[in-house]
């Protein structure tokens, strides 16, 4: 907020203690839940300026997700174009467009609760940086901590960073035997702008990381492409097969089994997973679908195997697509980890795997996933091999963080 007089450097603001928790919904102790946080990247309400009209963040009564501990019930969250609240430093968000001030118009607690799986490992990752202006150091303090609503909270770890980047965090927390329930809050401790200044928050990821099922387990109906089963030699061509749907003008779909030597230049092609797998160029380049039911805000991984076919010799090249995005509109090309490009690109030799992760945007509660063949380097009928696709619900943490430090 804008009009806040500046105290002495690292003043200590303890927030208030989350109030109790309303009767939750409790999960089966059998159960494994992948505890996704809502509007962990705080863009609900989108399309919020830097500013609001006092010179600060966009004062809010509430925001989807999140509980405030604030006396008047105000949680604070910053747009793009936000530097003349921000000593003239443009602050650019860790993730999306938007971030939250947990300093609103007082020191205050951001909190959700989870239904957990007691005995499971979370793990948790967040932005932090502090708002500029404040006195010298200019460093702001906040903690993650985790408990039963209503309880003491665990995890008084201090995050501490300063003005000038986004400072990354991440760590465990064990749930306790018993507790279905698990609150997650954000909890400014200092401030060098004051009480109404400081302490801003991005990118909150929570997830389970002990699940083997169900969170692991692939969304996708025929991933493997078994059904129907029992196919021999290359090129069935089928009118329709379970999970899937066509673009293509005759509503055909090729699956290959064992003994196809003949049909790809004399090389047989052993499936990645299974007896069977797919070929996106059937009678003609076309693109595979299903639609599937996802929780806003959720983080998928897919996966897929992708290999050339054959006919050409061994120079032949294939090129497909993975696409995502909300049934009806224009689908988002997705980039592999570790790729520069949507485009995947492989020869006759053996099959390569990828990966990649998307996150569901808000108010999406139906998720489309699109294979679409981009080129062949033979006939339009001919090319883009295909096996072991999946997608399921992340449970671990991104790759990219392999190391955790346990909450004390």
């Amino acid at each position: 907020m804008g009009g806040v007089t500046l105290v002495s450097a690292a003043l200590t603001v303890l927030a208030g203690a989350p109030p109790a928790a309303a009767a939750q919904p409790q999960a089966a102790a059998s159960e494994c839940v992948a505890s996704t946080l809502r509007n962990a990247g705080f863009e609900e309400p989108g399309g919020l300026r830097g500013t609001g009209p006092r010179g600060g963040g966009n004062l809010l009564p509430g925001i989807p997700g999140w509980t405030s501990t604030a006396t008047d019930g105000l949680v604070e969250l910053w747009g793009p174009r936000n530097a003349r609240s921000n000593a003239g430093v443009e602050v650019v968000a860790a993730e999306g467009s938007q971030f939250a001030e947990l300093n609103a118009t007082q020191a205050a607690t951001l909190y959700q609760d989870l239904p957990t799986t007691p005995g499971s490992t979370i793990t948790w990752a967040l932005a932090h940086r502090a708002r500029a202006g404040g006195r010298a150091p200019g460093m702001d303090t906040m903690q993650i901590r985790f408990g039963a609503p209503g309880g003491r909270l665990s995890g008084r770890t201090d995050l501490t960073d300063g003005s000038a980047s986004w400072g990354r965090h991440n760590g465990s927390y064990v749930v306790p035997a018993g507790q279905t329930t698990t609150r997650v809050a954000l909890v400014p401790t200092a401030s060098s702008g004051g009480p109404s200044a400081g302490n801003f928050v991005d990118a909150v990821e929570v997830l389970n990381s002990g699940c083997t099922t169900p969170c692991e387990a692939s969304a996708l109906i025929n991933g493997g492409f078994e059904q129907p089963g029992r196919l021999v030699h290359p090129g069935h061509q089928l009118r329709g097969i379970p999970g899937w749907k066509t673009t293509a003008s005759d509503g055909m779909i090729e699956l290959w089994g064992v003994g196809n030597a003949a049909a790809n230049g004399g090389s047989e092609v052993n499936p990645d997973s299974g007896t069977q797998f797919l070929e996106l160029n059937g009678s003609q380049p076309a693109t595979l679908f299903q639609d599937v039911p996802t929780v806003p805000g959720s983080v998928l991984v897919w996966h897929l195997s992708h290999r050339a076919r054959g006919t050409a010799g061994p120079n032949s090249r294939d090129t497909m697509r993975v696409s995502m995005g909300r049934p009806g509109r224009t689908l988002a090309p997705q980039t592999p980890n570790g790729a520069g490009t949507a485009d995947l690109t492989d020869g006759p030799s053996g099959w390569r795997a990828y990966e990649g992760t998307y996150r569901v945007p808000r108010g999406q509660t139906v998720t489309r996933f699109a294979m679409t063949s981009i080129a062949s380097s033979y006939l339009p009928s001919y090319g883009n091999f295909v096996d072991s696709v999946e997608l399921r619900p992340l449970c671990r943490r991104p790759r990219d963080i392999e190391h955790v430090s346990p909450l004390h």
